[in-house]
Order: C-alpha cells, then structure tokens, then sequence
C-alpha cells in the first residue's frame, strides 16, 4: 500500500557508474525511464501555454511542466515510441554529422525518427532559444509530423529541470494531464501544416515524400537584423 517511486542520479553519458533506487515497484517503463537518467538523459517536458499558443517566452503564459512530454519514456506516461532525436543524440546514437543546423531559407529530406539516415534532426537557433525538430510517422500516440523540442532552459527557477531536459511544444491536439489517462491527441505538427516559432522570424512546413521514411521540411527564416 506504499506510495512507489524510482530515483536517479542523471549521469554523464559514457560514465560507468551511476544510482538507481526503486521502491514498491518492478514496472518496466519506470526501470527504463531511471536508466535513462543514469545514462545521462533528463525528462521529456512540456511547454504548455495559457493563451492556446504552442510557443511563447518563459514566464506567466507559458510554463515548464515537468514529465509532459510523454512522446518517450523521459516522460511519466510508458510507451514504446522512439527517445527524441536530441537524447538519441545526447546517448551517440544520432551522430553530429545526421544533425543538420539550418541558419537560413532551406528545404532539407529529413529522415524519420526510427530510420537511419543522413539527417535525423534539425537545430535552430532564434536568440536565446535552441530547437530541435524531428519527424514522426503516425503510431498510436501520435499523428504523422514534426516534432518539435525546446532545449532552453525556462528563465524562472524550476528547480526539477537538468541540464539535459527537454520541453516538447504542443503543435496539435495534445491534451496532457496528471490522472490515470495521462494524455491525449497529438502533439505532432500534421503535414502541410505550418508553425511559427514565437520569435516570429522562423516557419516551418513538412510535405510528404516519395520515400514513406522521411519528409521534406521547408524552412523559412528572415534576417536577424
């Protein structure tokens, strides 16, 4: 009848040593979601806004909410979906030359998440904030699309958050909550429809390929003058 918990200390990638504490449970997803954090991988967070948009400064409209990106295991709902293109990274399984950074108008194949290939994310940069965009074919959790991760820490404290924590933006229908369903709809960006980063100056679109495995990815960015 006692509360369960799992523990971590989130480690150095490569590092052979780490902590892991599991009390009043053998559940697989949370043993996995503690490896991941000796491993070297922080959570899968959600940005969510109280004005309805997707992206926003940190502050009172859009809060870090810590666990809400259950798109992965880093979040607190289990699934078998693929880790995000930035912790497969952080743990070499994305090498740096699949990680495209974009600084200007382009239109780049970007292969899915769960295909090797030559490009497997995108970086962007607009100021301060740091994103990372990858693609998703549709599953049972989500609609095919992008996916899309802010990897700035939020500017308030948020004393939960590691230095390699991630906050997913919700560009769908994703609803997420605390209760035992977790969450629903889908936090992806659909094909051919479009998003705005909050900056304003960045826009990106997906358009369906021949191959199935991958997208087109249109980015628009104006000059940062």
């Amino acid at each position: 009848g006692c509360e369960w918990q799992g523990r971590s200390v989130v480690n150095n990638p490569g590092r052979k040593s780490g902590i892991l504490m599991l009390q009043d449970t053998a559940s697989p997803f949370v043993i996995v979601h503690e490896l991941g954090h000796s491993l070297g991988l922080g959570h899968s967070n959600l940005l969510r806004c109280s004005d309805g948009s997707s992206d926003g400064p940190w502050g009172r409209a859009c809060k870090p909410i810590e666990y809400g990106g259950t798109i992965d295991v880093m979040g607190n709902i289990a699934t078998d979906s693929p880790l995000s293109a930035y912790h497969q990274w952080r743990l070499g399984l994305i090498d740096d030359s699949q990680v495209r950074q974009i600084w200007r108008n382009e239109i780049v194949t970007l292969n899915s998440i769960d295909t090797d290939g030559p490009t497997r994310a995108l970086f962007l940069r607009d100021s301060e904030r740091t994103y990372w965009i990858e693609y998703r074919p549709v599953s049972t959790r989500y609609k095919a699309g992008l996916a899309i991760f802010r990897t700035d820490p939020p500017n308030e404290a948020f004393e939960a958050s590691a230095p390699s924590d991630i906050w997913m933006l919700n560009l769908g229908d994703y609803k997420y909550s605390t209760r035992p369903t977790g969450a629903t709809g889908s936090m992806t960006l659909p094909i051919g429809k479009t998003a705005t980063l909050f900056g304003g100056r960045i826009s990106l679109t997906a358009f369906a390929n021949q191959n199935p495995d991958s997208v087109r990815v249109s980015i628009s960015i104006e000059p940062d003058i």
